[in-house]
């Protein structure tokens, strides 16, 4: 299943930046004016539509709701700021129930990898990659936790409550943003999410993150996104 999964995103990506490189084309036969961008050109803000389709069909054992705010520099360099509120309610076939909920952020910086051409109109669709720094202070509340004793062959039930968790990660971004009309765009990004820190045998993990998803899942996300340039 996860090859088939990264074949398909292969897939995507490669049929993706060849759309863009004929849009650019199109639009470089269309207009010669030699317009360079300006140093700060605009921002645009997106709402992402995948978190709200997950919410629909996850029968509320997973939440989420998510926008961004992303600048862009000289045309090339993209500083991007994300923020959302999400959250989980599960009780496992083993009866384990997690309950949990809180705000998430990540910061990052994103590189326009079309290079527009000397005297050539700047293009507005963009394929870009980068990196986000993910965080999320939250707390988490655990039940029905059962531990077995090999020695004693007993075993206990626990019960965490009020559990404060602080999560940090890193993800490498990449994905394209294409303008469907004046100022309107939509798109697609590909994340790769790895945790910061350490797990250790017996230690106990909230099943979901804020901001990441589930704890143990796999590091693969996409995000389609709707935006308004300013």
């Amino acid at each position: 299943m996860q090859h088939t999964y990264k074949y398909l995103i292969s897939l995507l990506f490669i049929v993706c930046v060849l759309s863009v490189q004929a849009q650019q084309n199109k639009q470089d036969k269309q207009d010669t004016t030699n317009v360079k961008p300006a140093f700060f050109d605009h921002f645009r803000v997106d709402l992402d539509l995948v978190p709200l389709i997950n919410t629909v069909f996850s029968n509320g054992e997973t939440y989420s709701y998510e926008a961004g705010v992303q600048a862009s520099i000289k045309n090339k360099y993209f500083p991007a700021v994300e923020i959302g509120f999400a959250g989980a309610d599960k009780t496992a076939y083993n009866q384990i129930h997690f309950n949990t909920n809180g705000l998430f952020g990540r910061v990052g910086l994103d590189f326009n990898l079309i290079k527009n051409k000397p005297g050539k109109k700047t293009v507005n669709n963009y394929f870009l990659a980068g990196v986000r720094i993910g965080f999320s202070s939250f707390k988490y509340d655990m039940s029905n936790v059962v531990t077995q004793s090999e020695y004693w062959n007993e075993s206990n039930t626990y019960n965490y409550n009020n559990q404060l968790s602080t999560k940090v990660w890193l993800e490498i971004v990449a994905g394209m943003r294409v303008e469907l009309s004046k100022n309107i765009y939509m798109g697609w990004t590909i994340r790769n999410k790895n945790m910061f820190g350490d797990k250790y045998p017996g230690e106990v993990q909230p099943w979901f993150v804020p901001g990441y998803g589930k704890y143990n899942d796999s590091n693969w996300a996409v995000n389609y996104a709707i935006g308004y340039k300013f």
